[in-house]
């Protein structure tokens, strides 16, 4: 039973940085019940906290986090990007905490559910960044993965 109101750490919760560990592990140590990051998968496919495809390298170039491989991506960057696991493996030590995964992009669906399939914690996090199409797809992969809607209210007026 969830009880109400849930309290979510946006990410950059408390002035962190957007997506990162640091964010996570503030919101969770406050006592969020939800802690949100944005996800995008590398060429890959691993999933990592970006909410934008273009991401400034430590050379001044700007690249495509879906265009790079893990490996090619963090070469390129001042410091590692964040990978999913490793926040998703921060909720072992807040039982009852969740994890709001807003996808930024349809590839994301797949490798995303695999890794919370392997790591057990389908009933910690819920995917958002769904409207209709990408609910659809989610739903394909039959992982009982919960999904919150994007949806516009306009398509149910008359």
């Amino acid at each position: 039973m969830i009880v109400f109101p849930l309290v979510t750490a946006h990410t950059g919760c408390m002035g962190m940085p957007d997506n990162s560990a640091a964010s996570a592990r503030e919101g969770l140590s406050l006592g969020a019940d939800i802690i949100e990051d944005d996800i995008r998968v590398t060429r890959d496919g691993i999933p990592v906290l970006s909410h934008d495809d273009r991401v400034g390298l430590a050379d001044g170039r700007e690249r495509s986090v879906s265009g790079l491989t893990l490996q090619e991506l963090n070469e390129g960057l001042a410091a590692p990007i964040v990978l999913l696991e490793t926040v998703l493996k921060l909720l072992d030590n807040y039982p009852g905490a969740r994890m709001n995964l807003d996808l930024k992009t349809d590839d994301s669906i797949g490798p995303v559910a695999a890794l919370v399939q392997k790591l057990g914690i389908v009933d910690r996090v819920f995917l958002t960044g769904c409207e209709y199409d990408r609910a659809l797809q989610a739903n394909s992969h039959d992982n009982g993965i919960a999904k919150l809607l994007n949806v516009d209210i306009n398509s149910f007026r008359n």
